[in-house]
């Protein structure tokens, strides 16, 4: 049930030195670079924890959200792999539901204002906006810092080569990766402070004109100061719950495209995709293109041919690249003959080696005709079902909010 690793393939080079770490005390190699969970993902191993009913648990949303893939790192429990560093010499070990994570440092409740930690602007989050909000701030005479508890600058979208490999075929170094490349430069060139690999767990208005920022990096804690905050915290996947989501064999989209796109792994050898959107679209292309097998992909809404002609003409005006750069995507599945299910939603996910995966027509009203399944064998599922805001450090500072009839929550701006 292993990752396909495409670590060696001719368009890359692998530039991280050499490590071993081991897991549940196996050695295993790697390079420097890749996150503790690609270097297992990449030697087969996705079972990281053991629920209560004694089921694995692994790699899920790749980002940092879910917890599923926390492990213990050198003794220390409820270490997100998908985040953590592979270093040499590392001792990672699996979790039992019953371990206690490591309690979290005592939040520093002092209030006082150290200068060399004030600053005018923190930026949380460095992703599209984040870069650009850094990006905009600079000259501007404003001592600014921007946040992020991942390994590097970029965030999903612009995700990056990571340190372990290099292009060595330039034109594979697509626009996401340039554009992303570019803005990362300009703010690593400026003025602008960045921390990395720090969680924000805590933050308090003190007064109109400063707020107190928590940041936990390597089990310390660290207390700056911050006139105003930009909160650009993105956004994380919606998983739509289904008997057997919980299986190591299943990771969101996200997860998929970062094992791709920064840490050169294929998240199986036979892959299919299930949800809702565009992004789903791009990486069964992407996976086509570097050597994965595409057993489907699972479309939740309608076909849009040809009943949505005229809506399809019209977004061409709208967005005539998006368009063209969708249709490409389309093409490269019927050319390969790709199965592509439209308005079918994954029913139930069962066994291992590989593993079964029943799909079922959504009828008019939403739910699941049950009596006409579709089954699929692969050893990894990849779903996404769209976005939703990450919007919980602003509620928690007093930003309004209110609740849409779906239950999502959504911030008011003024």
């Amino acid at each position: 049930m292993g990752g396909y690793s495409t670590i060696n393939d001719k368009n890359f080079k692998v530039i991280g030195k050499p490590i071993k770490l081991k897991f549940n005390g196996i050695t295993l190699s790697g390079f420097e670079g890749q996150s503790i969970a690609a270097l297992l993902y990449s030697k087969g191993i996705r079972g990281l924890r053991n629920s209560k009913s004694g089921d694995e648990r692994g790699l899920f949303c790749g980002m940092g959200v879910c917890y599923e893939c926390a492990v213990s790192v050198n003794g220390i429990t409820g270490k997100r792999a998908c985040l953590e560093p592979a270093k040499d010499g590392t001792d990672v070990r699996s979790l039992d539901y019953k371990t206690p994570y490591n309690p979290i440092p005592p939040i520093i409740s002092e209030y006082k204002i150290d200068s060399e930690k004030t600053y005018d602007i923190a930026i949380i989050g460095s992703g599209p906006a984040g870069l650009m909000a850094a990006k905009t701030l600079i000259g501007k005479g404003l001592k600014v810092v921007i946040i992020d508890e991942r390994l590097g600058l970029g965030g999903q979208y612009f995700k990056q080569l990571a340190k372990s490999h290099s292009f060595e075929n330039k034109s594979l170094n697509d626009y996401q990766y340039r554009r992303g490349s570019e803005l990362i430069k300009q703010v690593q060139n400026s003025d602008t402070e960045v921390k990395l690999g720090s969680t924000v767990i805590a933050s308090e208005k003190i007064s109109n004109n400063h707020l107190n920022i928590s940041l936990l990096k390597n089990e310390v804690m660290e207390l700056i100061n911050a006139k105003r905050i930009i909160f650009c915290t993105g956004a994380y996947e919606i998983a739509r719950p289904f008997p057997g989501w919980t299986s190591p064999n299943i990771i969101t989209t996200g997860a998929a495209q970062s094992l791709l796109r920064s840490y050169r792994l294929n998240a199986g050898k036979e892959i299919v995709i299930a949800g809702n959107g565009p992004l789903n679209f791009q990486l069964a292309a992407e996976l086509i293109d570097n050597g994965a097998k595409l057993k489907g992909v699972i479309e939740a809404s309608p076909n849009p041919f040809p009943f949505k002609t005229i809506s399809l003409i019209k977004s061409m005006f709208y967005d005539p690249n998006l368009m063209i750069q969708g249709s490409t995507y389309l093409a490269k599945l019927i050319l390969n003959r790709v199965p592509i299910l439209f308005k079918h939603h994954v029913n139930e996910v069962f066994g291992k080696n590989p593993s079964t995966i029943k799909v079922s027509p959504i009828l008019d009203g939403g739910k699941l005709d049950i009596n006409k399944n579709v089954e699929f064998s692969a050893d990894t599922l990849c779903v996404g079902y769209g976005f939703l805001s990450n919007d919980e450090l602003p509620r928690l500072l007093g930003c309004k909010y209110e609740y849409k009839e779906t239950g999502v929550s959504k911030i008011i701006c003024d």
